[in-house]
Formats: C-alpha cells, sequence, structure tokens
C-alpha cells in the first residue's frame, strides 16, 4: 500500500488510470499456469479492457491469443501493432455478409450466434469463393446458468445469445465446435465446477453423437481473484477434456486484469457543512459507469463506506447529472482541495466504456513499471472529444 500511495505522489496530472505491471504479471502468471497443467487454451477476451497500448506494451506476445466481439476489437488485434496471435476468435450476436467472408479467411475462429447466420454462412460457401481458415463454431444456450441479474445472465428467459439444445439436431451445416458462455464475476471454483457438470449432463449426447474437436467454456470466472481453488478447476478441466478428447478453450476477460490497476482523482472542492461533499475531476458515468449500473461501491485507498463522521465525505463526479456520485466514505484524514482520491481495481470496464459525458475529460493511461516508472500510454486532448 505504501509504495501504490508513493506512485500516486507524482506531478503527474489527474485524472488518470494507473495500470501496475506487477500486478498484472500476477494475473498473467495464473492465466499461463492454468494453461499448462490444464492442458488448455486461455484467450485474452478483449470486452473488459481494450486499451491497445498496454497490450501492445505488457501483453504481447504473453497471451495465446485473444477472443474479440466487434470489428474494432477483431482490428485493434489485426491492425493495431499486435504480433500475430496463435489464436484469434471473433464471435457477435450477429455478422453482416461481407464480416462473414472477411473472418472466413482471417479469424482461427468464427463462431456463430443462430440457425439463421450460420444457414447465411452456407449460402455464402455456395455462391462465392470462401478461402475458408476459420475453425466453424456455434454458441450454444445450454438454459442453465447461476447468473442471478436478468442484466447479465446470457441464459435469461427468451435470450437472443445462442441456440438451444433443441435446435441443434436442425443444423445441417458443419460446424466443428461449441461456445458456452453462461457465467458472470464469478469468484467461486466449485460454481465453476458445478457449471461444468450441468453442461456435461446436457452436452453429452451431442458432444459424443457429433464431430466436435473443441468447445469454448466462454468466461466470467474471475480466476486470479484471491482465494480462488485453482487446483479445482484444473482438475475438473482436466477430467472434461479426458473423457471426450476436446481442444478446450477459456476466454476470460476481466481476470486478465483484476485488481491491476487505479484510478487517481483530485478533488477540486468541497463543499457543505454537516454533510460534506467532495468534488472529482472524474464523472461516475462518463468514468465508472459500472458504479451505477450494477450497481456497487468501489474501493478507495485510505476510505472506507462510511455513514457520516469527522471525516467523512460523499464523493461527487463533475458533470451536470445530479446522481453523479460514488458514495459516502470515511477517510483515515481530512481532504483538501487538490487531495487525491484513490479508486482500485479500475480497469475492468471502466477505460472501455468511458466516454466524453458532458464534456467532461477522459483520464489519461500510465503503467506503472515494475522499477517504478510510470509511463503515459495514452493522453486524450480536446481534439478527441470533438472527433469523437
Amino acid at each position: 500500500m505504501k509504495d501504490v500511495l508513493m506512485a500516486m505522489n507524482t506531478e503527474v496530472k489527474t485524472p488518470y488510470y494507473l495500470c501496475d505491471s506487477s500486478l498484472l504479471e500476477r494475473n498473467v502468471s495464473i492465466m499461463n499456469m492454468i494453461e499448462q497443467r490444464a492442458g488448455c487454451t486461455v484467450l485474452f477476451s478483449m470486452k473488459s479492457f481494450n486499451a491497445v497500448g498496454i497490450l501492445n506494451e505488457f501483453f504481447d506476445g504473453r497471451v495465446s491469443g485473444y477472443s474479440t466481439g466487434s470489428s474494432f476489437e477483431f482490428r485493434s488485434v489485426t491492425e493495431g501493432g499486435l504480433r500475430k496471435p496463435a489464436v484469434l476468435s471473433i464471435y457477435k450476436p450477429a455478422f453482416t455478409q461481407a464480416e462473414i467472408l472477411e473472418y472466413s479467411a482471417k479469424a482461427d475462429f468464427l463462431v456463430f450466434n443462430s440457425a439463421e447466420q450460420l444457414k447465411l454462412f452456407q449460402s455464402l460457401q455456395g455462391s462465392h469463393d470462401i478461402k475458408l481458415h476459420a475453425r466453424i463454431g456455434v454458441r450454444v444456450n445450454p438454459e442453465i446458468s447461476v447468473v442471478e441479474k436478468d442484466l447479465y445472465n446470457p441464459c435469461r428467459p427468451n435470450s437472443h445469445l445462442g441456440i438451444k439444445l433443441t435446435e441443434l439436431d436442425a443444423l445441417d451445416t458443419a460446424y466443428s465446435g461449441i461456445l458456452i458462455h453462461n457465467m458472470c464475476q464469478s469468484r467461486d471454483a466449485q460454481e465453476f465446477c458445478t457449471n461444468l457438470d450441468l453442461i456435461e449432463q446436457k452436452l453429452d449426447v451431442v458432444i459424443r453423437g457429433g464431430n466436435l474437436t473443441w468447445i469454448n467454456f466462454g468466461g466470467g470466472s474471475l480466476f486470479t481473484s484471491p482465494g480462488y481453488d485453482l487446483d479445482r478447476i484444473i482438475y475438473r478441466l482436466k477430467t472434461f477434456r479426458d473423457k471426450y478428447n476436446l481442444d478446450i478453450y477459456l476466454e476470460p476477460s476481466e481476470a486478465w486484469v483484476l485488481d491491476a490497476g487505479y484510478l487517481v482523482a483530485g478533488v477540486l472542492d468541497i463543499n457543505g457543512r454537516e454533510n460534506k461533499n467532495a468534488i472529482l475531476d472524474i464523472s461516475v458515468p462518463a468514468h465508472i459507469p459500472d458504479v451505477l449500473e450494477i450497481p456497487y461501491s468501489p474501493r478507495v485507498i485510505n476510505g472506507k463506506v462510511a455513514a457520516v463522521s469527522q471525516f467523512s465525505y460523499t464523493l461527487c463526479g463533475l458533470s451536470c447529472m445530479s446522481g453523479d456520485v460514488v458514495g459516502t466514505y470515511e477517510f483515515d484524514a481530512e481532504l483538501h482541495v487538490g487531495s487525491k482520491v484513490v479508486f482500485e481495481d479500475m480497469l475492468p470496464y471502466s477505460m472501455v466504456k468511458s466516454s466524453f459525458f458532458n464534456g467532461v475529460a477522459k483520464p489519461d493511461i500510465y503503467l506503472w513499471s515494475s522499477d517504478n516508472k510510470i509511463k503515459n500510454i495514452k493522453a486524450y486532448a480536446f481534439e478527441d472529444y470533438v472527433n469523437a
């Protein structure tokens, strides 16, 4: 903690995201260990973290591949200066005809969301000279999930994500693998194993009776969270692989950057007498929207969620939105104009969701190296706002 606070006491202008290379190193090591011991491939899903500058600086060449969910994510890998990964996968709820033709040749895995999209691919094969490089897959909705909130539950009633098991028999287009993604922010290894047990029960006939060569269990599991029982999930993955002789892929997103960075904000003003408001140079809907969307209370260094006390402040954002509020926190000491407020675990879904809402400037992005040097990766300017 002392080293973190020392890093904050720099002349770097707030606000900024700070990526900690030593914590990123820890996460990468865990992912690599899962790959080696479980005999699977762990892809970096770009959904929660797309800072290409950090990918270039830190992750490039250290991950087995990338999972992408849009044209821009795909292009950020192929055109963003990254070395060609061993595996490049793409899945979207729907592709255009032009995208199908492009990704058939450029992707290693092309995963379709519906029977209709798979039929479109089949018709394009008949009418175009497709240079097929990709292994073709379909997303399956197993209609089971441990996710309670519908907003994040891929298997909620009437979900538009994936083909139901009852519809698989009607598919007459060859596919070599399936994607199942039905987890979200799970910190429990037993939950992962129980989910895999249920999937195995539902898909046993499909796997044994088909021509499948691979299966992708998606993301949503926080393998790098404290106390996660890695031995348990490694053993479970190995038993599944040995039973069905399939190539196994995982594509976590948040786990790669979990607890590995900060958002450093500055106090611009303090108002109010009994209930003091600290106005920060960030905006909650613009820079940490999950605080409102989930909602949740982010961890703050030297602060804790609390009721009104001597050193408690309601942390407020800079936009005109009345709900631009993080919450009320009690600090170890009094805040002043110019004080820094440091939010923890700010890499997943923060930078990738950040916006210029109300014209509030985006935080710059820095990488904190193992030798305590802080390097600017991305600096935002007025031109980024007017050209957005």
